[in-house]
């Protein structure tokens, strides 16, 4: 425990983070993506049904509680009771804080974090698929654009957004210093040089 305290306390005081901002249309990803098959379950979590799914899912995180309370959307599939994949959609008008950088989200925005498949089915087609179900409720709610952040050295998910009609924006390079994040954003041209 103290190891674990020690560490935190170190990524607290000195973090480098890198990420790539990637944009895609909501018509676009589906487009691009095609629908999960069985024997994947996909679950929706909103304001209006958190309360329901709550009890019946108690390792749902933490994290997810809370923004979807917020206002925000979970979205995860499902077999047999357990996850395989679990995102969540910050929806916009927002100001949504990627690693220290301000990204403005209009009304009609979303910034997908926390995209996470479970280790025994990476690398086989889940978070692209994923982006299907994912896209159909953006647009429920009205969104139609929607960013991501991947890391440069996660080839996987780079060929998952770009699999899925997503477009390189720029590069997100953040140091936080003490609890203080410290950002720069470089531009990529559309040729994928940066500017």
């Amino acid at each position: 425990m103290i190891r674990s305290l020690l560490r935190q306390a170190r990524r607290w005081m000195r973090h480098h983070e890198e990420n790539y901002l990637y944009a895609s249309s909501v018509e676009a990803l589906l487009r691009h993506t095609t629908h999960l098959g069985d024997p994947l379950q996909v679950l929706v979590v909103d304001a209006h049904n958190i309360g329901f799914v709550l009890p019946r899912r108690p390792a749902f995180p933490p994290l997810f509680r809370t923004r979807v309370l917020r206002g925000d959307v979970a979205i995860m599939a499902l077999l047999e009771e357990e996850w395989i994949f679990r995102s969540l959609a910050v929806l916009g008008p927002n100001s949504c804080p990627v690693t220290g950088y301000p990204l403005q989200l209009s009304a009609t925005d979303a910034f997908l974090e926390c995209a996470e498949t479970h280790p025994a089915w990476r690398g086989k087609g889940v978070a692209p698929s994923m982006l299907f179900p994912t896209a159909l409720e953006l647009l429920a709610h009205g969104i139609t654009r929607v960013f991501f952040t991947v890391d440069p050295t996660n080839a996987p998910s780079i060929r998952a957004m770009e699999k899925g009609g997503a477009e390189r924006q720029g590069l997100i390079v953040a140091d936080r210093w003490l609890g203080r994040w410290h950002t720069k954003y470089t531009v990529v041209a559309p040729s994928g040089v940066e500017a």
